[in-house]
C-alpha cells in the first residue's frame, strides 16, 4: 500500500513506516504476502460496499475519543500521563481503533466468528 502525502515538517519521517519490499518479510509459515493481500483486498471491497457506516463510525469515534478507556498499558504511568496530554497521539489512536473496528466488522460479514475470538481480538488491541 503506498500513499502520497506533503510533509509538513522534518518530523513526520519519523512516523513513517518503511516497508522494503527487496527484502523478504518475516512470517509465520501460516502467514504469507499471498493471505495478506487477500484481507486487504476483502477489507477495501468491505470499506467500499459499507462506506457512509464506516464514515458513521469513524464520527462516533472521533466526536467521542475514549481510546484511553480502551487501552491497558502494562506498568507503564508515562505512557498513560503522555496520552492524557498529547491529542495528536489520541487522535491516531483512535484512528487505529477506527480501522480494527472496521476490519473486525468486515470480519464478521465474511465468516462465522466466535464470540471468543472476537473477545481476543478486542483484548489484543
Amino acid at each position: 500500500m503506498t500513499a502520497e502525502f506533503v510533509l509538513d515538517g522534518v518530523s513526520e519521517l519519523t512516523r513513517s513506516i518503511f516497508v522494503y519490499l527487496g527484502k523478504p518479510l518475516n512470517l509465520t509459515d501460516d502467514v504469507c504476502p499471498t493471505l495478506i493481500g487477500a484481507a486487504l483486498e476483502e477489507f477495501a471491497n468491505w470499506f467500499a460496499d459499507n462506506y457512509e457506516h464506516a464514515i458513521a463510525l469513524l464520527h462516533q469515534i472521533a466526536d467521542k475519543p475514549d481510546i484511553l478507556s480502551h487501552l491497558w498499558v502494562d506498568g507503564s504511568d508515562e505512557f498513560a500521563d503522555l496520552l492524557t496530554r498529547e491529542r495528536r497521539i489520541q487522535a491516531n489512536l483512535a484512528l487505529l481503533r477506527w480501522s480494527f473496528l472496521c476490519m473486525v466488522e468486515m470480519i464478521k460479514e465474511r465468516m462465522e466468528l466466535p464470540s471468543s475470538n472476537e473477545h481476543a481480538l478486542y483484548e489484543k488491541f
